[in-house]
C-alpha cells in the first residue's frame, strides 16, 4: 500500500542536486516530457546563483496505462 507523504515547506528534499557553481542545493523546477515514452526531462535550478541544469531521467519500471 503506497504512504502518504505530508510535504513540509521548511524540510528540504530528501535528495537533493548539489549546485556546480556554488555547491548550495539546486531544487527541481520542472519535469517536461521527452521524445521517448519511458524518459523524462528534469531541469533544476539553484535559488542562490540562478545556475539551471537540464537532465534526461529514464524511468526504472514499464510505464502502463
Amino acid at each position: 500500500m503506497p504512504h502518504r507523504y505530508n510535504f513540509d515547506p521548511t524540510q528540504p528534499p530528501i535528495v537533493q542536486r548539489p549546485c556546480p557553481k556554488c555547491g548550495l542545493p539546486m531544487f527541481l523546477s520542472r519535469i517536461e516530457p521527452t521524445d521517448k515514452i519511458d524518459h523524462a526531462q528534469r531541469t533544476f535550478e539553484c535559488s542562490t546563483c540562478a545556475y539551471e541544469e537540464t537532465v534526461k531521467v529514464e524511468f526504472a519500471g514499464q510505464l502502463r496505462p
